[in-house]
């Protein structure tokens, strides 16, 4: 300041005033009074509050240029497009349905794609493809997922670059593009584009907003005048996991036929999830990069997966059958296991990105429940009730499905559940002079300070955990 030059560094509010005031008697030696009711003082306060702000929005637009620090939504999907990464929309959750008769069909008996089923709280699921009741049998299984089905036509403006945008969210795993007669495929955004280059993009911005884009650049376009019809799946994402079979025994599509035709889910429906997260985007967009749509690395397989709709979780493990063999553990969204639908539909995504010679196992999670005990000693005047309903939220949370991971890979990547993390969680809380954990352990075993996961281990909250005693207080 002596050489009465301002120092841009200084950017907050505090910084440039205090910068200003040492300035003024270099420039203006008569100005002696700094009272801030002064009305140089005032102007001085409100320049310098007017620079606190500036400088703060170009702060945060400088973050937002780069991936690892941008905080809007909008920001992060602009950054990825940059290197052709696409956060997933909503993901519909998928199961195996039955269709049966009673006796015998004498005719063959056609279930349509798209014909909608729905339980008995009128969530509707969505069959993916055809199935058919041959003559002679009673039954046939089929594929579907949970949504409301979407039906939307536009006529084609022949342009080198075309959009259309959609009233609603399309699901990430429910999107079919037909033009004219012929089913175009969505572009998996690879380097090898699919097969006569008939495709198109789905886009969907910071606001939710779905629309359908045809690029010269990416391959064909439609002509001008064809019919672009759309169907998708408006879904309720994880509020379509349906937790047991025979949940689904309502048909709503009719059938050009007079045959009565049941219907039942034969397992649970897994999968549905939320559109991907910002937090999530910022490890696959990079990953996208090192995989470029193909399994060769073991990390590819995990990255591959987690780009799956329906899939929450996956670890690339061990224990192989043979030089060429990869175990591949997934969790579907919502926790348990995936289901047979999904492996099958995760078992074709796979074939198309990993060497033929390669044999894939996709395996279920083990889930190892542990007990946590606690004495929790509280000061004199602490509630009982709020502090223990604090503990236990945390600790609750702390284990559920969305915090909790796989096993580390190997004894250098060592996870697990710490007896540290818990302390850490309720240092915070107060009324709590201090807390002694007296058990952390998988069921049945002994209390360790830490308990090691296996690469295909997850951890849950066993039943009736965490138990808390609690001294002193009122």
């Amino acid at each position: 300041m002596a050489d009465g030059k301002v120092q841009y560094t200084s950017a907050d509010y505090e910084s440039l005033r205090q910068n200003v005031l040492q300035l003024i008697p270099l420039l203006t030696p008569k100005w002696t009074d700094f009272n801030e009711s002064d009305l140089g003082i005032v102007l001085v306060d409100i320049f310098c509050g007017i620079g606190d702000m500036l400088g703060f929005y170009l702060d945060r637009r400088v973050n937002e240029n780069y991936i690892d620090t941008a905080k809007l939504r909008k920001s992060i999907i602009s950054l990825t497009k940059l290197i052709d990464y696409r956060l997933s929309r909503p993901t519909a959750a998928e199961t195996t349905l039955e269709f049966s008769v009673s006796s015998p069909a004498i005719n063959n008996i056609l279930i349509p794609k798209y014909t909608v089923c729905q339980t008995a709280g009128k969530m509707p699921f969505i069959t993916i493809e055809n199935a058919v009741i041959y003559a002679q049998q009673t039954s046939t299984t089929i594929t579907a997922r949970q949504g409301a089905l979407r039906t939307e036509t536009f006529t084609a403006t022949g342009d080198a670059y075309q959009e259309y945008p959609l009233t609603a969210v399309a699901a990430e795993n429910l999107l079919h593009v037909y033009v004219g007669d012929e089913q175009w495929t969505e572009d998996s955004g690879g380097i090898l584009n699919p097969e006569n280059y008939k495709i198109f993009r789905a886009d969907t911005d910071w606001a939710d907003k779905t629309k359908i884009v045809f690029s010269s650049r990416r391959g064909y376009i439609p002509g001008r005048g064809q019919t672009i019809t759309v169907r998708y799946a408006e879904t309720l994402g994880p509020g379509g996991n349906i937790e047991s079979p025979g949940q689904i025994t309502n048909i709503i599509t009719t059938f050009p036929n007079s045959e009565i035709v049941d219907v039942t889910n034969i397992e649970r429906a897994t999968g549905g999830k939320l559109r991907e997260s910002e937090e999530t985007a910022r490890l696959n967009g990079p990953a996208s990069i090192r995989a470029l749509n193909r399994a060769v690395a073991p990390s590819d397989y995990e990255h591959l997966a987690l780009k799956f709709p329906g899939v929450a979780k996956a670890r690339q493990g061990k224990g192989i059958p043979s030089w060429k063999s990869v175990n591949l553990y997934v969790a579907p969204a919502g926790g348990g296991a995936a289901s047979a639908a999904m492996k099958q539909s995760l078992m074709s995504y796979f074939r198309e990105r990993m060497c033929p010679t390669v044999e894939l196992y996709i395996r279920d999670p083990q889930y190892v429940e542990i007990e946590v005990e606690a004495n929790v000693y509280l000061k004199p005047n602490a509630s009982r009730v709020a502090v223990n309903r604090a503990i236990l939220g945390k600790i609750q949370d702390y284990f559920s499905f969305d915090k909790q991971d796989f096993g580390g890979a190997n004894a250098f990547d060592a996870k697990g559940v710490f007896i540290s993390d818990l302390y850490q969680l309720i240092r915070d809380i107060p009324d709590i002079k201090y807390i002694e954990f007296t058990r952390l352990a998988r069921v049945g075993g002994e209390h360790i300070q830490s308990v090691i996961l296996k690469e295909e281990e997850i951890p849950k909250l066993a039943e009736g955990y965490p138990i808390l005693t609690l001294v002193g207080g009122i």
